[in-house]
């Protein structure tokens, strides 16, 4: 029985990757902030630990969001901005998913 919920898992686990790349890719203004902050962020860092520093500057946001895209390509300069305004800002989407 373990084996087979372990089986399923994994399917589904495939499934949905494949679904999110062949999904089309738009762009960061088109995104609300904490969607984009899960997307570019939540992947390697825990809410918990994204949530706890939203107390931060710009400025401080802007090295570490740099940092991070050093270590992930994906993650474009109109991303970084974006990214960098929302957790600095603390936009109400991003404070939203927080809770």
């Amino acid at each position: 029985m373990r084996t087979a919920l372990s089986v399923r898992s994994a399917i589904l686990f495939v499934g949905t990757a494949l679904v999110l790349m062949a999904a089309p890719q738009v762009s960061a203004a088109e995104l609300q902030c904490g969607e984009l902050v899960r997307q570019k962020c939540q992947g390697c860092h825990s809410l918990g630990r994204i949530c706890a520093q939203l107390g931060r500057d710009k400025g401080e946001w802007q090295e570490s969001v740099a940092a991070m895209a050093d270590y992930d390509p994906s993650i474009s300069i109109e991303d970084q901005k974006t990214v960098v305004k929302c957790l600095s800002q603390q936009d109400k989407n991003v404070v939203a998913f927080c809770r």
